[in-house]
């Protein structure tokens, strides 16, 4: 009976490995599906830039893979691998439990890439989970390891080589984020418009306190501005996009949406933008996707309708973006006038300002 015990408590101790080293290896590789998504999640905290954080993204993931694959063999795991794996724990723990404290509960902390997203709570427990584990694996795993002092460095050097062949440093399209655009009313009008009751909209008493306007019996007239005039053509982040010859997204009153074929929330922006067609005939929305040509048709499927789109690559697609997608911009002549991103962009208040310049212009 004892020697059953003692061979399932080497079982367990033994699946307890494995399980860390599993988990170890599971961190690293999300982290490439795909390595630009981690790299945003660096950049966005402030802490590299995209030059700096494509660099330090592969050095991290093969460090993970490395430690991973160290559990596995079973390399010095009382003197090296198991403290080695509890103060990297331990760092990404203070790290994540700081972030908490500063920018609150986050959606995604990135520790499994966007492969499973996981807010900052859940990986603090799941790091604390681990760190336990490991502490009884140190004082209770009595197995053989492997003693070789190159051992470790050559792994790691392996692991990153082959990291940095399948998965080049490619320079990344860092648009300059324009301002979001201060709107000022100016004197040059060009012709007048009737304006009926039928038009009724929050934006109605703004619209004639900044407008001049007389009065009949039967409807408003008031002088509508030209375009150029309140919001003189300029170059957008976006110009680099005008790849279609009937789009330009410099001239006239655009919605841009930076999305994600496989986001939930970028789903839910769309529907939102396709409402628009209810009530409005709209020829000018652009969709700016990440993800393959075959995702399109079931994304437009579910999102109720058709939009003009081009797919781009990772290295422009991830900078457009602060944080996460979806990034909706509403545009006049170039001008930002409206910039939302994140799960909680503010899709309804993009499509309110958008009905106001559509009318006054």
């Amino acid at each position: 009976n004892e020697n059953k015990r003692m061979d399932l408590k080497t079982v367990l101790l033994l699946i307890a490995n494995i399980f860390l080293a599993v988990m170890f290896l599971f961190s690293g590789i999300s982290k490439l599906l795909p390595v630009e998504a981690f790299e945003l999640q660096l950049v966005s905290e402030g802490i590299f830039n995209w030059s700096t954080a494509t660099l330090f993204s592969r050095l991290l993931i093969g460090f993970e893979l490395s430690l991973g694959i160290m559990l596995l063999i079973r390399y010095r795991m009382k003197f090296v691998t198991y403290p080695v794996s509890f103060l990297i724990l331990f760092a990404f723990t203070i790290y994540l439990i700081i972030n908490l404290i500063v920018n609150g509960n986050s959606s995604n902390c990135g520790c499994f890439g966007d492969l499973m997203p996981m807010t900052t709570v859940e990986s603090i427990f799941k790091n604390l989970f681990l760190m336990g584990i490991i502490v009884v694996l140190f004082f209770k795993d009595k197995g053989k390891a492997l003693t070789n002092d190159y051992l470790p460095a050559a792994i790691f050097v392996l692991i990153t080589a082959v990291l940095f062949i399948i998965f080049p440093r490619a320079e990344q399209v860092k648009p300059v984020n324009t301002p979001v655009f201060t709107e000022v009313v100016t004197a040059d009008t060009s012709a007048k418009i009737n304006i009926k009751d039928s038009l009724n909209i929050d934006s109605g008493k703004n619209l004639n306190s900044n407008k001049e306007a007389t009065h009949s019996d039967e409807s408003k007239t008031v002088t509508k501005p030209v375009l150029s005039t309140v919001y003189p053509k300029t170059e957008s982040i976006y110009s680099v996009f005008n790849s279609l010859p009937e789009i330009d997204l410099n001239s006239g009153i655009k919605i841009v949406s930076v999305l994600s074929l496989d986001c939930d929330h970028c789903m839910e922006a769309a529907k939102k933008i396709n409402n628009l067609r209810s009530t409005e005939t709209i020829n000018d929305i652009y969709f700016l996707f990440f993800g393959s040509e075959e995702q399109v048709p079931e994304f437009f499927l579910n999102a109720g309708g058709t939009f003009n789109y081009q797919i781009i690559t990772p290295q422009r697609f991830f900078p457009l973006l602060k944080k996460s997608p979806p990034r909706v911009s509403l545009l006049a002549n170039g001008n930002m006038v409206v910039d939302t991103e994140g799960e909680n962009a503010k899709i309804d208040e993009l499509i309110m300002k958008y009905k106001q310049l559509i009318i006054l212009y």
